[in-house]
């Protein structure tokens, strides 16, 4: 069991929640506690572990990936909430109409999230926040009419905090050479006060925002 097998595993079983939900409702009942059930169980598996996967590559773009006592614990602690979550769901949600979508968006949310926890690098850090940001809001507007236009306001907003997290990004970059998290931890303090504002007030807004 690596992170590669781990994220596949979440990422692909909220795929295949959806298209068992097109199939059979039991069926897709079933395999999203399953899905969330492993997920747990393989997480557990990586307590007391340190592991870093230098390139992994997800939709062909080469992430990286680590996790350690801090980045387990709220790994294991999302999984959780989403396991009971989706075991909630199955009673309290039955009456509703395209589960499925929302057993989907669920479980993708969750992946996005167990993503951002695991990743190592800034650019694996973006993309897991903004497949996990996105998953959110189609998961909270579901079968919601009045939320169009709520939604079009999250999208202008959206990209301007995606926007000012690419900045952020592109000034630690050029200013570091990396896009490495630890790396960047550890050369960032000798920045002057005023750089470090600077970054501080992009992904302050960018994270604002994306978390309104």
């Amino acid at each position: 069991m690596n992170l590669e097998i781990l994220l596949s595993i979440a990422f692909g079983g909220a795929f295949l929640t959806y298209i068992f939900g097109k199939i059979s409702r039991r069926l897709r009942d079933f395999f999203s506690v399953f899905i969330s059930l492993i997920l747990t169980i393989f997480l557990s598996y990586f307590y007391g572990k340190f592991e870093v996967v230098p390139y992994f590559s997800f939709l062909g773009i080469p992430l990286i990936l680590r996790i350690n006592t801090l980045s387990w614990f709220f790994a294991i602690t999302i999984q959780l909430i989403t396991t009971f979550s989706v075991i909630f769901s199955l009673s309290y949600m039955k009456e509703k109409e395209r589960l499925d979508f929302y057993y989907f968006m669920m479980l993708l949310v969750n992946a996005g999230m167990l993503g951002i926890v695991l990743a190592a690098d800034l650019l694996s850090f973006y993309i897991f926040w903004e497949i996990m940001s996105w998953s959110a809001f189609l998961l909270i507007s579901y079968n919601r009419g009045t939320a169009l236009e709520a939604g079009m306001k999250y999208i202008v907003m959206s990209i301007i905090g995606s926007m000012c997290m690419l900045v952020a990004m592109i000034s630690l970059y050029t200013n570091y050479g990396t896009l490495n998290i630890s790396q960047i931890s550890s050369q960032i303090s000798s920045a002057s006060s005023g750089y470090i504002l600077f970054i501080f007030i992009l992904l302050l807004v960018a994270f604002g925002i994306k978390n309104a």
